[in-house]
């Protein structure tokens, strides 16, 4: 619990402005007067430069209880256990008084992005739009008395290395690194009880940040051995990379190829780039149309799901190397997770696991969902977002009336500064949007076969081969008062060819979605969520979890394509063209839906 006795992404990020920012450059021996305490410890090598708008007059320090205001630091040190170059900004409260402690609270970029600099900070946001820079956020917390450290992860802005994805033996390093830096160097921090009440003087610590920014939290709370986090919010973050970049062994071929491109250009400041590992291996992966091993086991050590499930991981980048560390389960730590529904990166049920991760460590653990995510990027077409609903829900950050960033704040305040009951405004049971201002509050997401169980009957597709889908029409039509569906559908589905085809071989590749038929005739892929299903026998999976309220007179469906432009080049016809494949497919089996019923309204 903190001490309460001391009074008080997909990425889109401003590089630091070059003689305009008019940054200036000080020697560590001048930090004192910045309340920068002590060394910079161990062999770190610290350059320190300050806002022109924010810099002090040389030589002034306000006396022991006189307040200023806050600047924002640049800082650069160099992490002894990779030998890379980090950097990070360190942002005082906005008003900060000598003598007095703060709550600090971590921010990372998306993939591709770099930190919030000491350039000036743009204005808060539109309420309710996501904050995609983490400008907005940054000054809210300083404004309620946060001191907010932005970091550069490895390979990305002015931080050296080459890229490798949240990897715990280098861009873990790095981040313990920062840690240890600040409390060696900072006598401004507040300290108190640990989450897990092992230490009773332990850093006040938050985490917050979307995509790589989520990722960086939870790799944090499960490698640090001082256990420093007490409060974490990551928003759009994977659960586990190698399902999440290739569903059912098939590369996701508009995300895939974007996500490579904004990791190689990510650090062009410092000359870094992806490594070469990752980039050899994507090229091989896209070439035979599934993750190599060696790529899958790289992934699967950077995800989370390495740590809550115990995975065994041989290799972390090819022959001869191994992950340095086992798996284990987090500390008790607080979690609010947000997640997109209509997310076709990293979709609603990676952040589902990851929430059901934390769950077991006993911490106060909270999930809602958004219609915003990696979906407002359009990497991947959403037409469903402009036909069936209003096209403004995409840039609305919020569960119901419940604002993410809102959310975020009070959580961080009955957990980083103790004010009982701040995050009352955060439902308790999982929040699911259904549409921009719509959600359900549900005491636990149904899943698989707690569903709403209907039979698919053989149901013909040519794997392969683009076009409308098959439409399996699942129960009776939907009564005058409509009906929610909300959680995450299971299919239990055989694939079967004829003789001939069999005789001719290959190995197709279907893919299945929710579906909803309206009266109209119109047809609508729920949430645009899609799961591919990989060659001929039986299939048991999830599908994406989904959220939607159904109108009356509409009927649920099952829709199953043979070829999906999601999947444009990784799909039955590939890259792999001794692999290709048109080939005639019947499905049956059984699916169960999360049907929730009629009376459920937004929180």
């Amino acid at each position: 619990m903190p001490q309460t006795s001391s009074p008080s992404l997909a990425p889109r990020r401003r590089l630091p402005r070059g003689l305009g920012a008019a940054l200036l450059a000080v020697p560590l021996v001048c930090a004192t007067s910045w309340a920068l305490a002590g060394s910079a410890g161990g062999s770190a090598s610290v350059t320190v430069s300050v806002s022109a708008p924010l810099a002090l007059p040389s030589g002034t320090t306000p006396q022991s209880g006189g307040s200023r205001a806050g600047r924002a630091i640049d800082v650069k040190i160099q992490s002894q256990a990779t030998g890379d170059t980090v950097a990070f900004t360190l942002f005082e409260p906005a008003t900060f008084t000598e003598g007095q402690t703060y709550p600090l609270v971590l921010h990372g970029h998306g993939y591709g992005g770099s930190r919030a600099t000491a350039s000036p900070i743009a204005a808060p946001a539109v309420p309710g739009a996501p904050d995609l820079t983490g400008d907005a956020t940054i000054q809210d917390l300083r404004a309620n008395g946060y001191g907010v450290v932005s970091i550069d992860q490895r390979g990305h802005g002015d931080s050296s290395g080459n890229v490798r994805v949240m990897d715990p033996d280098f861009e873990g390093k790095d981040l313990l690194a920062i840690l240890d830096w600040l409390e060696a160097n900072l006598n401004w921090l507040r300290y108190g009880v640990s989450a897990d009440g092992t230490d009773p003087h332990n850093l006040v610590l938050g985490a917050m940040g979307g995509s790589y920014g989520g990722m960086y939290q939870l790799l944090l709370a499960h490698i640090d051995p001082k256990r420093r986090l007490d409060a974490i919010v990551p928003e759009i973050a994977p659960h586990d990379l190698p399902n999440s970049l290739a569903p059912g062994s098939v590369p996701k071929a508009l995300w895939d190829p974007a996500l490579l491109a904004l990791g190689s250009k990510a650090g062009v400041k410092t000359g870094s780039t992806s490594d070469p590992f990752l980039l050899e291996q994507f090229t091989l992966s896209f070439a035979q149309n599934r993750l190599t091993p060696g790529l899958k086991d790289f992934f699967a050590y950077h995800s989370t799901s390495y740590w809550c499930n115990g995975r065994a991981v041989l290799t972390n980048g090819g022959p001869g190397t191994r992950p340095e560390l086992l798996p284990r389960q987090a500390p008790r730590v607080n979690a609010l997770f947000v997640q997109g529904m209509r997310d076709t990166l990293f979709n609603f049920n990676e952040g589902l696991a990851n929430y059901q991760c934390l769950m077991r460590s006993g911490g106060d653990v909270r999930l809602m969902t958004t219609q915003t995510g990696h979906n407002s990027l359009q990497v991947v077409p959403d037409p469903g977002a402009y036909l069936f609903q209003n096209p403004q829900d995409q840039v609305k950050d919020q569960c119901g009336r419940v604002q993410t960033m809102a959310a975020r704040r009070a959580f961080f305040d009955q957990h980083l500064k103790g004010i009982a009951g701040a995050a009352d405004v955060v439902p308790r049971q999982a929040c699911l949007s259904l549409s921009g201002d719509d959600a359900v509050l549900v005491d636990k997401v149904t899943t698989g076969r707690a569903g709403t169980a209907y039979t698919v009957p053989a149901t013909q597709v040519v794997a392969g081969v683009q076009g409308a889908p098959a439409i399996v029409k699942l129960g009776a039509l939907t009564g005058g008062r409509g009906d929610v569906l909300a959680g995450v559908p299971q299919v239990q589905l055989n694939l079967a060819t004829n003789a001939l085809s069999a005789v001719v071989g290959g190995e197709p590749i279907v893919f299945v979605g929710t579906g909803v038929v309206y009266p109209s005739g119109l047809v609508e892929l729920v949430d645009n969520q899609l799961q591919p299903l990989r060659g001929l026998g039986l299939h048991d999976v999830a599908l994406p979890g989904v959220g939607k309220r159904l109108p009356a007179g509409s009927q649920l469906a099952l829709l199953v394509y043979g070829a999906h432009t999601q999947y444009l080049v990784t799909g039955s016809l590939s890259l792999n063209v001794r692999q290709a494949t048109v080939m005639p497919v019947t499905v049956s089996g059984t699916t169960w839906m999360p049907r929730l019923g009629t009376d459920l309204r937004a929180p």
